[in-house]
């Protein structure tokens, strides 16, 4: 099943679907297309049950529907067991902003998105370069990042987070899995109860770090002021840092904190700003 739409430049993709896959890839400027295939009953009956619409929101606002719900909740329990689902293809606009709900779908965006906010119970969550904010909920799932312009929001009980550059505040908690950031730029707040936590290169702002398990790398450029606040009740802490006096314009460019229950904290001069 395919719907074909005219778009202009600022677009909204609202997805919400139960069960199966959500892709989005980039289409020509102007133009959206949204394919539908169903696996099984139940993936037939989503369709039937489903939305496909183009809203106009005011002025040159536009908001592009894909909503497939279950029937109820033991439909939406059967499907996951493998019986049914519905692959969402979403050809849309680089620079459209994208909002998607899913019960057990993985979310794969290859496009460049204006902003981002998805929540999915299971499922992995690929996306790539993202202007403005992204916010990323998964209850179990893989979270891939490209650069972010804005703030980086991601919170997840099972599964790893990989995210490339960063411009704004960074925020993170994960039960059970690894965080790896590559360049940040602002404040740092990550909580980690299982896993490694590993930042290539944090640039300036206050760096917070707390890990119950999991060892913690955090590399910094040259001649950046800082001030170390480092600590781990089991485990080794290793440095090549030299912390620097406040001065009188303002103290440090950088501020690290790091609290690690069960694991080695090492803070390392990085090569080169990480991207």
């Amino acid at each position: 099943m395919e719907h074909l739409f005219e778009v202009g430049p600022d677009l909204r993709v609202d997805c919400r679907l139960s069960v199966g896959a959500v892709r989005v890839v980039a289409a020509p400027p102007g133009h959206a297309r949204v394919e539908l295939t169903a696996h099984g009953e139940v993936g037939e009956e989503l369709l039937r049950r489903g939305e496909v619409k183009l809203y106009d929101d005011g002025g040159s606002r536009q908001r592009l529907v894909v909503h497939l719900p279950a029937r109820n909740l033991f439909s939406g329990l059967f499907s996951i067991t493998g019986r049914g689902g519905v692959t969402v293809t979403i050809h849309a606009p680089d620079g459209c902003e994208l909002h998607a709900r899913t019960g057990a779908a993985d979310v794969h965006a290859g496009l460049d998105l204006a902003a981002v906010d998805v929540v999915t119970g299971t499922g992995d969550v690929t996306l790539g370069d993202v202007a403005h904010d992204a916010a990323v909920k998964v209850a179990t799932g893989h979270v891939r990042v490209g650069t972010v312009g804005g703030a980086l929001d991601v919170d997840t009980a099972a599964g790893a987070v990989d995210a490339g550059a960063v411009q704004g505040p960074v925020r993170i908690r994960t039960a059970s899995g690894a965080i790896a950031l590559g360049r940040t730029c602002d404040a740092v707040k990550v909580t980690a109860a299982a896993g490694d936590v590993g930042i290539a290169c944090a640039e300036r702002g206050r760096v917070a770090v707390t890990a119950t398990t999991g060892d913690v790398t955090i590399g910094v450029p040259p001649g950046r002021r800082l001030h170390l606040d480092v600590s781990s009740t089991i485990g080794s802490i290793r440095s090549e840092l030299e912390e620097t006096s406040a001065t009188s314009d303002g103290g440090a460019d950088l501020e690290i904190r790091v609290r690690a229950t069960t694991g080695d904290v090492d803070l390392r001069r990085a090569v080169s700003s990480a991207s």
